[in-house]
Parts: structure tokens; sequence; C-alpha cells
């Protein structure tokens, strides 16, 4: 606690309460996915569209459909009580089979898309994605995103090849 704040257990009952409520607090969900839009992305080598409409990453459709619809997350948000999400893509969208020009492209592709995906939308807040897994490119990444006001942060995954 800061010296300008006192501790609440050394507070009366009243004060303790009243110091708690004093105060609006953002119920904010720290773990959500979004699918990026990817249209018109220049990626279309790297990524197909199943019938259903889900993209298809390295050979595997990614899903659930609701992954690709900002407004799910919404109600979801809504139901919980929560004010607001940090949202970053989903693992298969890591890019982690991608190596050189193509983890370039891809990194470049999903961020914008993410951006995109979340456009005119508060609540949901993005997370870069920076590929770990190449080096060179999450430096360039983060670069690129560091000084646009939109993103909240970034993120990356565990693993690699």
């Amino acid at each position: 606690m800061s010296a300008d704040r006192p501790a609440v257990d050394n507070l009366s009952a009243p004060a303790a309460e009243a110091h708690l409520s004093a105060e609006p607090v953002t119920t904010v969900d720290v773990h959500t996915h979004l699918a990026p839009l990817l249209v018109d992305a220049k990626v279309d080598d790297l990524v197909t569209t199943a019938e259903d409409g889900r993209h298809v990453v390295a050979g595997h459709p990614v899903g659930p459909l609701t992954l690709h619809r900002p407004q799910a997350l919404l109600a979801y948000l809504d139901a919980a009580g929560l004010d607001a999400a940090v949202v970053t893509v989903p693992p298969p969208y890591h890019g982690q089979h991608l190596a050189g020009g193509d983890s370039a492209r891809w990194a470049v592709a999903v961020n914008d898309g993410l951006l995109a995906r979340v456009a005119d939308q508060p609540r949901l807040r993005p997370l870069a994605y920076l590929p770990l897994h190449e080096p060179a490119v999450a430096l360039a990444e983060y670069r690129r995103v560091r000084t646009d006001a939109r993103w909240w942060g970034v993120t990356a995954g565990a693993g690699g090849r």
C-alpha cells in the first residue's frame, strides 16, 4: 500500500467499508481470444477458409465460430458482469510452423487483423503477438507496434519448433 492509502485492516469496519467502496472497480477478463480478420492480408498462401467460415491454419480449422465474432465476446462480458477483456489471437495463429519471411508476413497480418477485429470496440483491449520463435521477426514486429496507442501491450507464445 502507498503511504497515502492506509491498509484496510488498519481501519475500523465503517471506515474500511467506505474506503473500499470509494473507488469504482473495473472488472476485466485478462485471457480472451479472437481470430484476426485476414481479408486482404496477403497471406492467402498461409491460410484458407473452411466452408463454415473458420480459418484453416497449418491444415487445421480454428474454432469455434465464436472466435470470429466480437459480438459473442461482448455478450459473454455482459453476461458475466465484466467491463472489458484483454484480447489476444489464439495459439493456432501464433505461426510457430513458419520461418523467416513467412513468419514476418504472418505476424503483421495477424496483428493488423486483430486490430481490425476489435475496431470500434473499446471494451476489447488487444495485445499484439510477437513470434518469439523467430527473434528477429519478433523484434521487428515489436518496433512496428510499440507506438500504436491501439495496443494495450504485447504477448508471445511458449513452445515453438
